[in-house]
């Protein structure tokens, strides 16, 4: 039996206003924990703060992760959250646009992104490539 209490929390929505817009992405890539083996990660948004993704491992909130890179490199971050095999970290450094620009020309060539979503990372790929000249 469902309680007045409980049906009005089943039916709250989650919302976080954020300071930073997030760029949809589809990566597949690896995540570095200490300690441990890599593991497979997929990578579902980035900004220059952070990101979200999926890995069919356990990651627990308050772990350390890197994450790699495409064409080599690694950023380090915080699990702020995990829930269902998604988790959220927090960069300890920002990504440049140049390492975002990389992602969204990634998801792009994996034919992950249509329409919108497709057109808004060409436009940061190509500023991301005039900047790294």
């Amino acid at each position: 039996m469902q309680t007045k209490f409980a049906t009005r929390v089943s039916g709250a929505v989650h919302h976080v206003v954020r300071s930073e817009g997030r760029l949809r992405a589809r990566l597949a890539t690896r995540l570095r924990r200490e300690g441990q083996a890599d593991i497979a990660f997929t990578l579902r948004n980035v900004s220059a703060s952070g990101f979200m993704g999926e890995c069919a491992e356990k990651v627990r909130a308050g772990s350390k992760v890197a994450l790699l890179l495409p064409l080599g490199g690694a950023v380090e971050a915080d699990v702020r959250w995990a829930l269902n095999g998604r988790i959220g970290c927090q960069l300890r450094t920002r990504l440049s646009l140049g390492q975002r620009a990389l992602v969204l020309a990634l998801t792009v060539k994996n034919g992950m992104l249509t329409g919108t979503g497709l057109r808004v990372a060409a436009v940061i790929a190509v500023l991301a490539v005039l900047a790294l000249r």
